[in-house]
């Protein structure tokens, strides 16, 4: 297999993880808006202090499978040679870092991400 095909292969496979994520990232954000914690880990200290059983029941999978599916994204774009990140992942955990008295709510915080993606 040539160099470029391979490169063919490599590209498309990313495309479909970005396209993957993208959907997986509005079905969250509709559900996080919908009142579904834990998306933007915002009570991460609070699970933390929890026993096992408990931190296991309020962590969200969802947000796990974004971090996740978002790292897998950016290794491949560096791999592939591209310098700027994946904006929806990049703006994802910039949303995760917001911390404060003055930050809004998790659901809140859903709607703000989807009226910037533009989705209602």
């Amino acid at each position: 297999m040539s160099r470029s095909t391979r490169r063919q292969k490599s590209e498309a496979h990313l495309k479909s993880l970005e396209e993957q994520f993208s959907v997986n990232l509005f079905d969250a954000l509709r559900g996080c808006a919908a009142g579904r914690w834990a998306m933007f880990g915002q009570n991460g200290g609070v699970i933390a202090g929890q026993e096992k059983d408990v931190r296991e029941m309020l962590k969200s999978k969802v947000a796990e499978e974004l971090l996740r599916a978002g790292e897998e994204i950016e290794r491949m774009r560096r791999e592939l040679g591209f310098t700027e990140s994946y904006q929806p992942f990049k703006r994802y955990l910039e949303f995760r870092q917001m911390r404060g008295s003055n930050v809004p709510g998790e659901p809140k915080l859903a709607v703000q991400f989807l009226e910037e993606l533009g989705i209602d």
